[in-house]
Formats: C-alpha cells, structure tokens, sequence
C-alpha cells in the first residue's frame, strides 16, 4: 500500500513538471500566429507584456493554491507565458542576425529558457 503512494506521488510529480511544456507546445502555435501577424518588435513587447502578466498571475496561483488542480493551473500559466516570449524572441533574432551567427544567436538564447 506504501508502494502504491509512493508510485502514485511519482506519477503526479511526473505530471506537474510536464504541465508547463505541454502548455509551452499548445500556445506556442498561437504565439506563432501573433508573431507572423505583427513584427516582432512588436510580438516581443506584447509578449513580454505578457509574461509579466502570466508569471505575476502564476505566482499569485503558486501562491494561493490549497490543490493539485490549482498547482498544475498555476504552472500552466507559466508555460503560456514563456511560449509567448520564445515566439517573440527567436523571431527578433531570427530577424536581427543573419547566417551563422543566427545560429549561435539562437542557441544562447535557448540556454536560458
């Protein structure tokens, strides 16, 4: 019986760290959207925005939360949020760097995310 919570602790654990790309690849195609439509100058700024927004509204769920359900919200929040700003900012430096160096541009980039 020991075993089974232990496994079934394992499991949400599992679910909770994955919640916040799962979020990250669902709105990241609308970032995308949003970004293609706009420049990415303006993209960046909207989803930086946004991010503020997100992140300031997942901490105050992280914060606030008494359950599992508002715990995986909170962290959903925070994968809506950085799918907005990757969006925006491999878009500026796609833009703003040109051949090689948009490679490494990009890879310096991901290291922080």
């Amino acid at each position: 019986n020991n075993n089974n919570n232990n496994n079934n602790a394992q499991v949400l654990l599992g679910i909770f760290f994955a919640s916040k790309d799962i979020c990250q690849m669902t709105f990241a195609p609308l970032a995308g959207l949003l970004t293609a439509r706009t420049s990415s100058h303006l993209s960046l700024l909207l989803s930086l925005l946004g991010l503020a927004l997100g992140l300031a509204l997942a901490t105050l769920l992280f914060a606030d939360a008494t359950t599992f359900r508002g715990l995986l919200f909170a962290r959903g929040a925070q994968g809506a949020a950085s799918a907005a700003v990757l969006c925006g900012g491999m878009s500026l430096i796609a833009e703003t760097h040109e051949g090689r160096l948009r490679g490494r541009a990009m890879g310096a980039a991901q290291t922080g995310l």
